[in-house]
């Protein structure tokens, strides 16, 4: 079914028509790792529409890219993904559109330093078992700028997973480097 997600007064989510949010797993980081990942334990047929929420982390590597990626072959192989995004300077006049991306970036041009923010953000993947279509992936993210450290952006972010197979598998990581050692990131399923 379809439906639309709000956040209730008391801070829970609820589903316009139905289904509601169910925690699958949370990983915090300790130690610098590749990535927070959730295979088919996690993700697979019982929920169609997933929510990965993540809070606070950064990449080791400055000025790297903080994405979502996907699988079909339980993290073997990442399908190829389609992405754009819009960006907006949070305190200054930057912003415009990038396109032609090679994975759901929550974030461009990272810095590697905890200063006035860290990288934090939300991405939806729709339809993960639909085998007659692609899947899409939404969400929004923000960082501190490598160059300045002094510059926030925000990101709006659209994306096509380039397969018709079943997706089993979903990672948060930087494409250059590993993440640092803190920061959660949060898989819900959504009700169908």
């Amino acid at each position: 079914k379809n439906s639309t997600t709000f956040l209730r007064g008391d801070n829970t989510f609820a589903e316009a028509g139905g289904g509601s949010l169910v925690k699958l797993a949370s990983t915090t980081l300790s130690s610098a790792s590749a990535g927070i990942a959730f295979n088919s334990t996690y993700v697979n047929s019982t929920y169609d529409n997933y929510y990965l929420f993540i809070n606070g982390i950064l990449p080791v590597t400055d000025n790297a890219d903080i994405g979502v990626y996907a699988s079909i072959d339980n993290g073997s192989n990442f399908a190829t993904i389609v992405s754009g995004n819009h960006y907006l300077q949070l305190n200054g006049t930057g912003n415009g559109w990038q396109h032609s991306q090679n994975a759901h970036y929550v974030a461009h041009d990272c810095s590697n330093v905890a200063g006035e923010i860290k990288v934090s953000g939300y991405a939806i993947v729709e339809n993960i078992n639909d085998t007659t279509a692609w899947k899409a992936i939404f969400g929004k993210g923000i960082t501190q700028n490598s160059g300045t450290k002094t510059n926030d952006y925000s990101y709006v972010t659209l994306s096509t997973v380039s397969t018709t197979s079943a997706i089993n598998y979903l990672m948060v990581k930087s494409n250059n480097g590993n993440l640092q050692g803190f920061g959660t990131v949060t898989l819900y399923g959504v009700e169908k």
